[in-house]
């Protein structure tokens, strides 16, 4: 028994190990040892299979735009506008401007690595026409994928506004993936809130209003950020406007449209055991500078960059505080 180990171990050490370096630099390989068969994929292979998802679009009367998620070691992305193939770069972000009002165009992704095929489900997207100008309460983030454990902002934009003085907003978001930590308004030289509550769970209420007559909101801006924290799962979910009234200097009220977006939480703690410690911390130590070759089951990679630097550890120690 103790030679038949030793042998083992030897055709790990010198067959195996090499038929592994081999397997992932170039292909897959199929072999059989002590009459068990194993099978080693090339990483490559396993990474051209994966495909983004268009997470979110917005669409205005000449221009749309959109973002999907992140795949780890992509080599950057293609986008098929209208049939049409175009490089990306790394950006998971395309906008596709100087369209014609009430345009109709189409749009799907996949990564550019060698061997992927794979594109994500086509999107139809439809410009407005001119005459459709709408107010608009809407989000917006500079990342729509978020690991979690960890904090991040939102904020609440409102668009095509017209001498607005009083804004009612009404915000929802998934309990199940994020917790609300607290807001705040962007510009208190322009605004103040002068109301924020509960009303319950999941569900925000804030009253602003303009500080003056020179701060009535004409356009796009940005009227909150609010904080949240991302929950310890995986999942997708919306944190959206439902609700509310936007109001002039001059005694109108009026219903705006209601808008809002969907992020995705990318992984969970470090080891998978549902909560941020400080075997996660050490995990992610010995990791530092290491790509997903060498991760195995962890996760340590915070930001979804594809590498596992600094940064991840301090988000690892915020979400252990």
């Amino acid at each position: 028994m103790k030679k038949t180990s030793l042998l083992i171990t030897l055709v790990v050490i010198f067959v195996i190990l090499p038929i592994f370096t081999t397997a992932l630099q170039n292909e897959t390989y199929a072999y059989t040892l002590n009459k068990q068969s194993f099978i080693i994929v090339n990483q490559s292979e396993k990474i051209a299979k994966k495909v983004p998802k268009i997470l979110n679009t917005s669409v205005t009367a000449t221009s749309i735009t959109l973002t999907w998620s992140s795949v780890a070691n992509a080599n950057g992305y293609e986008i098929e506008v209208d049939g049409i193939i175009k490089s990306n770069g790394t950006s998971t972000i395309f906008v596709h401007d100087n369209l014609s009002p009430g345009s109709q165009h189409t749009y799907r992704v996949k990564i550019k690595n060698a061997g992927a095929v794979h594109w994500s489900e086509t999107v139809t997207l439809t410009t407005t026409e001119l005459g459709e100008v709408t107010t608009q309460l809407d989000i917006e983030a500079e990342k729509y994928e978020i690991n979690g454990g960890t904090t991040f902002t939102v904020d609440v934009v409102i668009r095509n506004a017209e001498g607005i003085y009083a804004q009612d907003i009404i915000v929802q978001y998934d309990t199940k993936l994020f917790e609300h930590l607290g807001g705040e308004i962007l510009d208190p030289e322009a605004m103040t809130i002068y109301h924020s509550n509960m009303l319950e769970e999941g569900k925000l209420r804030y009253i602003v209003a303009s500080n003056g007559a020179e701060y009535g909101v004409d356009g796009d801006a940005q009227v909150l950020k609010l904080t949240f924290k991302a929950k310890t799962v995986m999942g997708e979910g919306d944190i959206k406007v439902i609700g509310g009234l936007i109001a002039d200097g001059y005694g109108g009220e009026f219903v705006p449209e209601f808008m809002g977006k969907t992020f995705k939480i990318l992984s969970s703690d470090v080891n998978g055991d549902g909560k941020f410690t400080l075997a996660d911390l050490g995990i992610a130590a010995r990791l530092l500078k290491t790509t997903e070759t060498a991760w195995n089951n962890f996760t340590p990679d915070i930001d979804g960059n594809g590498i596992v630097e600094k940064i991840d550890l301090h988000e690892i120690v915020a979400a252990i505080l």
